[in-house]
């Protein structure tokens, strides 16, 4: 039980960061000196965001509401050890690194295709039909997005 109470305690802090990022962000688009249309201002992005984090946290109190201590427990143990959550975490941090130090040398399609297949793997997909795709697509479709579609320039 003291678990969902945490989980609820997180939505609510999800929920609440959102909704500060959110008023930040309408402050200061409306504080710009220059006016333009809301939809061409650079605060748009931070305000879709905030939405986001609004909902995810509403979405993580609502979840947990519903579970009681039998599931509580009968998740925790199944659940890993606590180190290895932690060498977990330590590797998918140390993969981002690599991404980032790779970015500059082999350029953004390559280095996200190899980036995404690790992590996707790394998530326990073993089907290549699912993970390859994935892989290849999402670096195609971002490039085509940005670089093509909003002539914004990629590493």
């Amino acid at each position: 039980m003291r678990r969902f109470l945490k989980t609820r305690a997180d939505g609510l802090v999800v929920t609440l960061l959102g909704i500060a990022f959110l008023a930040y962000s309408v402050n200061q688009f409306n504080a710009m000196s220059r006016k333009v249309n809301w939809i061409m201002s650079p605060y748009l992005f931070p305000m879709i965001v905030a939405g986001m984090a609004i909902l995810l946290g509403i979405g993580i109190i609502v979840e947990s509401r519903g579970k009681d201590e039998k599931q509580a427990k009968a998740e925790s143990e199944g659940g890993r050890s606590t180190l290895r959550k932690t060498l977990d975490v330590v590797l998918v941090i140390v993969m981002a690194v690599l991404y980032d130090i790779a970015l500059p040398y082999a350029g953004f399609i390559p280095s996200t295709a190899v980036f995404l297949a690790t992590m996707v793997l790394f998530l326990g997909e073993r089907k290549w039909y699912i993970f390859v795709p994935v892989a290849v697509l999402t670096p195609l479709i971002l490039y085509a997005i940005f670089r093509l579609g909003l002539n914004v320039r990629l590493p």
